[in-house]
């Protein structure tokens, strides 16, 4: 990752969903209102806009057993609501660096692999598959961030490098587990990944549409 001081991040306007959406007119309707005109700002100012949400791309990771990916977040990491929970999703902020102009769509797919890079070792990575997009008031990071996930096929013995477990990861590393392992450990996960298990495993989730930061 660039130093805080020089990331420039993808941002757009805020969205008017909530939820995980995969509709799959509207996700195709959102990126191209992300891509037409791509916007970036500097992360430090991005942090202090309520004009903008982040667009930060994820990865569910499936691996060839049909398992997913799943991690525990240190119980010290700078979001509150991630503390000690549990994930099923690896990505993070798109930055200036993985566009490309003559081809913008491949913006997500390159924060992606260069994320997955950064994180994990030992992965292959296969077909990249785009699911939807996540808007979460429940929080503050939640309100202000636009996730794109996509599910992504792996392979190979995955690790958590040495510098993500410095400085997110739990140092139990990865395991992997089935849709229905995760539909019942829900109630673990970060709010992201209980959408994302909402959706794809049919876990009882809280409704994100009860909930906003705006009212306290």
């Amino acid at each position: 990752m660039e130093e805080l001081g020089t990331q420039m991040i993808l941002v757009t306007r805020t969205t008017e969903f909530t939820g995980f959406v995969l509709d799959n007119e509207r996700v195709q309707k959102t990126e191209r209102a992300i891509l037409q005109k791509p916007t970036f700002l500097k992360r430090e100012e991005a942090e202090s806009s309520r004009d903008y949400q982040q667009v930060v791309p994820y990865a569910v990771l499936k691996n060839e057993d049909g398992r997913f990916f799943w991690a525990r977040r240190r119980a010290d990491v700078r979001r509150k609501e991630l503390r000690g929970k549990y994930t099923i999703l690896v990505g993070g902020h798109a930055e200036k660096r993985d566009l490309d102009p003559g081809q913008p769509e491949a913006v997500f797919q390159t924060c992606l692999k260069r994320e997955l890079e950064e994180e994990l070792i030992g992965l292959r990575i296969g077909k990249i598959q785009p699911l939807g997009f996540i808007h979460d008031p429940r929080n503050e990071m939640g309100a202000h961030h636009l996730a794109y996930v996509h599910e992504v096929e792996v392979s190979g013995r995955t690790l958590i490098r040495r510098q993500a477990i410095d400085k997110e990861f739990g140092r139990e590393g990865v395991s992997w587990k089935t849709g229905d392992e995760i539909k019942e450990a829900a109630g673990e996960l970060d709010p992201w990944s209980q959408l994302v298990a909402q959706k794809l495993f049919g876990a009882e989730v809280p409704d994100p549409t009860l909930f906003s930061t705006l009212d306290g």
